[in-house]
């Protein structure tokens, strides 16, 4: 089961002038899940942090999948799909959770650098007590807020090489262009290299194809589209860019092994086990 968050900072409704400014912190809570229990595919419009308290979970988000422990921090940026369970033994699972907006949508790995692990909890904590006193100091918030968002932009970057931001960069504007057709040329003049280059380097940095990548990111989208849209497969292949119905089950199951309406069945019968659901604006793991 899950017990009511504790609040801890809600930004106000009729913000001021200053207060509107970006980044803008929304929302600080603690949220704890007991026993056995799922989070459903989450997807959002903003930033979600969770510094990880007690307990253990398994979150997959940005393609991997994680192991959140006590002291882990977890960053799900924008539009980027994440779900998550508890882990046995099966004990309290408590995470604080930071939701904020950078007037942008930015992918940030979900995962900060080792380096920055302290000092992102520095500035999680001085959040922290920022928030808690009786009228929380704006401007301290904003300052926290880029102050994390540089250990963000540094955990991809310690020493970082051109090439790998411009791997960085197609991929998050493969991210953005999941219903058209894939266009390596397109890819690489962005990064401004060749394509065989583009795909060499590519490669080298994300251990994949430019291909590959994209599919893997539309089929992810796919998948959360089959499991949180009302409209069923054909709305689904519509939204993805697809000819026709036919055509993209032929190339789901080609890449998952199960048709979209197998894949659809085994996610409600999942749901319909007695292992308890955690509601959609639950702890964001």
């Amino acid at each position: 089961m899950e017990s009511g968050p504790r609040s801890y900072y809600l930004a106000p409704a009729r913000p001021g002038p200053f207060a509107r400014l970006q980044p803008r912190l929304l929302s600080v809570a603690e949220y704890t899940s007991r026993g056995r229990w799922i989070m459903p595919p989450q997807i959002q419009d903003f930033y979600t942090l969770s510094f990880v308290q007690a307990g253990a979970s398994s979150v997959t988000a940005g393609g991997a999948t994680h192991r959140a422990s006590p002291g882990e921090i977890l960053l799900y940026s924008p539009k980027q799909p994440y779900r998550a369970k508890g882990l046995p033994p099966f004990a309290d699972y408590r995470t604080i959770i930071f939701r904020f907006t950078t007037g942008d949508r930015t992918p940030y790995p979900v995962r900060f650098h080792a380096a920055a692990l302290a000092p992102v909890r520095r500035v999680l904590t001085l959040l922290l007590e920022t928030v808690a006193r009786p009228k929380g100091d704006e401007r301290a918030i904003k300052g926290l807020l880029l102050d994390l968002l540089a250990l963000a932009v540094e955990t991809w970057t310690p020493t970082e090489s051109r090439d790998a931001l411009r791997c960085r960069e197609a991929s998050a504007l493969m991210a953005r262009r999941l219903s058209a057709p894939f266009a390596l040329s397109e890819y690489a003049r962005i990064a401004e290299l060749s394509p065989s280059r583009f795909a060499h380097v590519f490669r080298a940095h994300a251990g994949e194809s430019p291909r590959e990548h994209f599919m893997g990111l539309k089929c992810r989208e796919a998948k959360r589209l089959l499991a949180e849209t009302e409209g069923g497969v054909t709305s689904v292949a519509d939204a993805l860019g697809f000819s026709s119905i036919h055509h993209f089950s032929r190339w789901f199951t080609a890449l998952e092994g199960r048709s979209p309406t197998a894949f659809l069945k085994r996610l409600r019968a999942d749901l319909s086990r007695g292992e308890r659901i955690v509601r959609t604006d639950g702890p964001g793991a």
